[in-house]
């Protein structure tokens, strides 16, 4: 008779204790347990599949009572078959009978899946038309009717919705636009940081003598084009300084013949006239 195997793993599990990971910590459920009971719908109404009759391949016809297969949950939190003695057995999973095999009458009968005081919850089991072993965590995560859509699907797709949402612009996540000007808190000024380099000649925002209010280049000659500078010390006129001559400086030290102690002195060129500046 055909056959397909129920597997499972299902651990109990704490926050991290004392251990080299961060991952919450596992542990085995003692007593675990979990009944496979045959059930048919009949006119909307699911009740206990009472007897199957099935025909094998050489044509003999054998009538089926459904029992009661129970499965057990080892140390390490895999499903293993409890044997009518109460032994569980030492290979994976629980073995059931095919509910669509062929020659099967009734068709359309299911297994259903309870755990011991309503640890988990129950549903359908719905047997691969391809004998692939089934996981019970599709009932756990699943409701009584196959093919609803189960809460945790109903959650993703909420999720989903939202996050195309926000990625849309529809909805401003904590009322926030992410503009800075939306920001709370933010100091008033800011101390530059250092950046002379940008104002020098050459930089990328140099300074001219407009911006600090000092003349330029060309008002300084043209100031010595238009003016002359008369030179006097002590009340005596040294000379001037005609227009657009420039005056040289030069310390020298002497002895003035009107002084009796050496002098320092500044000599004052104006052309090929020399003049001698006395500091007493």
């Amino acid at each position: 008779m055909p056959t397909f195997l129920v597997t499972h793993s299902a651990m109990e599990f704490f926050a991290d204790g004392d251990d080299v990971n961060v991952h919450p910590d596992l542990y085995a459920i003692p007593g675990l347990q979990v009944k496979f009971t045959a059930r048919i719908s009949r006119n909307g109404v699911v009740e206990t599949l009472r007897a199957a009759v099935w025909t094998d391949d050489s044509g003999e016809v054998h009538t089926l009572i459904p029992g009661t297969p129970r499965g057990i949950y080892n140390e390490f939190g895999k499903l293993r078959l409890l044997g009518k003695d109460g032994t569980p057995s030492s290979t994976q999973g629980v073995r059931l009978a095919m509910t669509s095999a062929t020659a099967m009458v009734p068709s359309g009968w299911f297994w259903f899946a309870e755990w011991d005081n309503a640890a988990l919850p129950s549903g359908v089991v719905e047997a691969p038309a391809n004998g692939d072993p089934f996981d019970l965590s599709s009932v756990v995560l699943g409701s009584v009717v196959p093919g609803d859509a189960t809460f945790y699907e109903d959650m993703l797709t909420a999720a989903t919705d939202l996050q195309a949402a926000i990625d849309a612009g529809d909805i401003v996540v904590n009322g926030f636009s992410g503009a800075y000007g939306d920001l709370t808190g933010t100091p008033a000024t800011f101390e530059p940081e250092a950046h002379k380099t940008s104002h020098a000649i050459g930089g990328t925002d140099p300074l001219t003598p407009a911006d600090i209010g000092a003349p330029t280049t060309a008002a300084l000659t043209a100031g010595l084009a238009t003016k002359t500078t008369e030179i006097r010390w002590n009340g005596t006129s040294w000379g001037t300084r005609p227009a657009n001559t420039p005056w040289g400086v030069v310390l020298v030290s002497t002895n003035d013949e009107n002084a009796p102690e050496p002098t320092v002195a500044f000599g004052l060129l104006k052309g090929d006239v020399h003049r001698k500046l006395v500091l007493p």
